[in-house]
Formats: structure tokens, sequence, C-alpha cells
């Protein structure tokens, strides 16, 4: 589906759980998801699944912590 198309999701903690199901079901709808995680690994494999499988991704790094 495309009801997201050019439209642009940022989506925090999409490393895993719900972040990461969210991350590749706006993926799945056509968004340009960008995946901001802190850790890395994680987001990296969300990202990788959603570039191989349904599109435009990008990672960046961030840590929404306030304690940090």
């Amino acid at each position: 589906m495309d009801r997201l198309k050019n439209r642009v999701a940022v989506i925090t903690g999409a490393g895993r759980g719900i972040g990461r199901a969210t991350a590749i079901k706006f993926a799945a709808e056509g968004a340009h998801v960008v995946i901001a995680d802190f850790d890395e690994s994680c987001a990296r494999d969300t990202q990788k699944f959603i570039k191989d499988k349904l599109g435009s991704v990008a990672f960046h790094f961030v840590n929404v912590d306030r304690k940090s």
C-alpha cells in the first residue's frame, strides 16, 4: 500500500519491539522511515530489513533518555 507515500516518519526506539514493528509498518505503507535509536546494532538490523524488503530508510543515533 502507499497510504504514506512521500511522507517521512521519524520513529524513536525503532531498533526493537513496538518501535521496530511501527517502522516496518510505516515503510510497508510507503513512508520514508528515519530510525532513531541508541542501540545501533538493533537499529541497523531494522534498517537492513526495511532497505532490503520495503524501501527508503535512514538511521540516526539518538538517546532521548532525560537522565543522560
